[in-house]
């Protein structure tokens, strides 16, 4: 088998070109640094050698393994000797090793920016024969590609190495950027200025396509010694790219426009605003920039179509419809399915018969949510305390009620029931539920422990009903929204989570701990908090290991030891930070979310969520000012409504109850999957496990 050597293989042409070379029996090696994400090239079982292609040790060690080299590496940013580092050098180096190793074909991924676009004229086509760009307008980048080019023509013409140049418009598909270059300058991730006549065509190549002429280049004899423009055969606007986007990715995407002579102004307003706050570099506005964002430039693509068979191509509806499903499915928010505009869409021809055990005062909050559901046929309730059971019956007219759970569920007939009872009562309803085919949702926190919450998901797995945990906070419509803007790349990466749950238990503190169930618990009063700091969370950072806990007293909380919680949790690639404090006023209940793009508030009780992002190419001096001015004015939209909602009755505190009561009797009617399956409710048992043996533990530690 041959062997191909990719440079670049883990960016985004890179990974349809691996996808392209398999498809054609080729194995592949590339090179790749620690910090580059190789998931997809290890599911292809590529091979990787760690290192830079800067290296040339490195370079060598991978081209004398090879019989082909496709380099498609290179930087999109920096300075101009960081640009010459890499995308010039890098490449010299690996022509001198490819005619070291007499490689059979070296193929040179370069750009349409090579060419002379100061110079064309309205009816002017572009042609592989146009000159180069002059100094005066290329970018660094289009400088860079230029330099790399003449290495490559050097070679073709002083050596017998075989190479080919491609030339790529403005590449988009799968994996890509949403808006692909020269549609407009991106402004954050799902907003763009477009600038001048939007009907005006870009330059567009699919990226299947690209990497299909690329490996087909690279094996034909005619391509020896030539470069080919790779342009997609039919145009398509800029507005109408757009206007895909908007209808068929989300509605979330927006642009703004801007007039040319507008842009040309600010143009130089922003030469002077760099000089005035000592930024290096000039601005991203040049007059060529502007008309590569606000022109229509003529391509032939004669010279790819006389050797290559178009009709093997994707075509420009097929690959438009592959890019929209791509970008709409990655920007999908998780557990999104059921609800449509923050609503949950119950079907209107079932009805279902509830069950409540436990009629304290968590049962008022489920009852008042149930009962404004249409689909509810029957609601009974059991609790052995007559007091409690006589006060909710009562207040929700309900007629049948009973002192003894079992009872209920052997004569009822239930479909579902609502376990709101002490934790510590939690297992045994549960398994007892599931083994007369009654459907659960159980409040948090799920069980006692690990061991007891295992006990209710194997059962219900057993008997075939499903099993939910009460997580509400996850269907609160500001986790609503901030899975949203998570979904829209606006954070880039996660690389950390922080979650506070803080309340003054001191108001809440009974007279007789010893009595009170909370304090019973393996984590005392903390299980019954820590679960809402956690789940929200663990909802962003997946699957974690405890890796510190420890708790401390603040001096303010009666008939506790301690009265302040700090947990450390990590996996793989990010860190969480979780805090209950039972000492805090005013009571607070918030998320900070930080990746690499952005940072995100997601305040639960003042029920706002703030996106801290510099978008576009603003100073991060100028960009503070902009994200000041906008945290105030999120500030006080959320007073008002808040102000509103109180005084009006409609503020509420548990907003993802309902959602999540909803989502749970969907997915019994319509038998989907359970908006909080148990074993996700195990996995925080099994997680608060091991904080309350790490409490232990660094407790015994301090004391020694």
């Amino acid at each position: 088998m041959q062997k191909v050597l990719v440079t670049g293989a883990s960016g985004f042409l890179g990974k349809h070109l691996i996808n392209e070379l398999l498809k054609n029996k080729f194995s592949i090696i590339t090179i790749a640094r620690k910090s580059s994400d190789v998931s997809y090239l290890k599911e292809k079982d590529v091979e990787i050698i760690w290192g830079d292609v800067q290296d040339e040790e490195i370079l060598e060690q991978a081209v004398k393994e090879c019989d082909y080299v496709i380099h498609a590496a290179a930087t999109f940013g920096g300075s101009k000797d960081h640009f010459h580092k890499v995308n010039v050098l890098s490449t010299e180096k690996l022509l001198n090793l490819s005619e070291k190793y007499k490689i059979k074909r070296f193929v040179y991924i370069s750009s349409i920016s090579v060419y002379q676009h100061s110079e064309a004229k309205e009816d002017m086509i572009i042609t592989e024969d146009t000159p180069y760009e002059t100094d005066e307008f290329h970018s660094l980048y289009s400088w860079s590609k230029m330099e790399a080019e003449k290495a490559v023509k050097k070679y073709i013409k002083e050596t017998k190495l075989p190479c080919t140049i491609v030339r790529p418009g403005c590449i988009y598909g799968p994996y890509g950027d949403l808006f692909p270059a020269d549609t407009g300058m991106g402004f954050g991730v799902s907003r763009i200025i477009m600038i001048g006549n939007t009907n005006n065509s870009t330059p567009l190549s699919y990226v299947e396509n690209v990497a299909y002429d690329s490996v087909k280049l690279m094996k034909l004899k005619p391509a020896a010694g030539e470069a080919f423009t790779l342009i997609e055969g039919q145009a398509i606007s800029r507005k109408e790219y757009f206007n895909k986007l908007k209808t068929e990715v989300s509605g979330n995407i927006s642009r703004i426009w801007v007039s040319l002579h507008f842009m040309k102004l600010a143009k130089f307003g922003l030469r002077l605003l760099f000089k005035i706050i000592g930024k290096e570099g000039n601005p991203p506005l040049s007059d060529l920039n502007l008309d590569f964002y606000a022109k229509t430039f003529k391509y032939s693509i004669d010279k790819i179509n006389d050797i290559i068979d178009v009709s093997e191509k994707i075509s420009l509806a097929d690959s438009l419809e592959r890019t929209m499903k791509w970008h709409r499915e990655k920007r999908t928010a998780t557990r999104t399915e059921g609800i449509e505009k923050n609503k949950v869409v119950l079907p209107s021809n079932k009805k279902i018969r509830v069950g409540i055990v436990g009629c304290g005062g968590i049962s008022f909050v489920h009852l008042k949510k149930i009962k404004k559901l249409k689909i509810i046929k029957e609601i009974v309730l059991a609790d052995p305390n007559v007091e409690a059971l006589k006060e909710v019956a009562a207040q929700f007219k309900i007629s049948k009620k009973y002192k003894d759970y079992k009872q209920m569920i052997d004569k009822e007939k239930l479909d579902v029931i609502h376990i709101l009872t002490p934790p510590q009562f939690h297992a045994e309803i549960a398994v007892y539920a599931a083994e007369k085919k009654c459907h659960i949702l159980v409040e948090k926190p799920m069980a006692v422990d690990a061991k007891q919450a295992e006990a209710m998901v194997q059962a219900a797995r057993k008997n075939g009903v499903k099993i939910c945990v009460m997580h509400n906070h996850l269907y609160d419509d500001v986790m609503l929204e901030a899975r949203d803007i998570i979904a829209m790349g606006e954070l880039g990466k996660i690389t950390s989570v922080e979650s506070w749950y803080g309340v003054s238990y001191a108001d809440e503190a009974p007279d007789n701990p010893e009595t009170d169930w909370k304090y019973r618990l393996p984590g005392s009063v903390y299980q019954d908090f820590l679960p809402h700091g956690l789940y929200v969370a663990l909802d962003q950072l997946g699957d974690v290991q405890v890796s510190f806990a420890a708790t401390k007293y603040a001096g303010t909380t009666p008939k506790v030891d301690t009265d302040e919680l700090k947990i450390i949790v990590e996996n793989k690639d990010k860190f969480g930070v979780i805090n209950v404090s039972l000492s805090t006023e005013p009571r607070q209940q918030y998320m900070n979310i930080y990746g690499t793009a952005g940072t995100m508030t997601v305040d639960f009780l003042n029920q706002y969520v703030y996106l801290n992002n510099t978008a576009g190419p603003i100073p991060n001096s100028i960009g503070r000012i902009f994200s000041s001015h906008k945290f105030g004015k999120i500030l006080k939209r959320c007073a008002r409504k808040n102000f509103i909602r109180t005084f009006s009755g409609r503020y509420e505190l548990f907003q993802g109850t309902e959602r999540l009561i909803s989502l749970f009797y969907r997915s019994i009617l319509l038998d989907k999957p359970e908006p909080v399956p148990g074993e996700e409710g195990l996995k925080l048992m099994q997680i608060m496990d091991d904080v309350w043996e790490n409490v232990t533990n660094h407790r015994d530690s301090s004391s020694a």
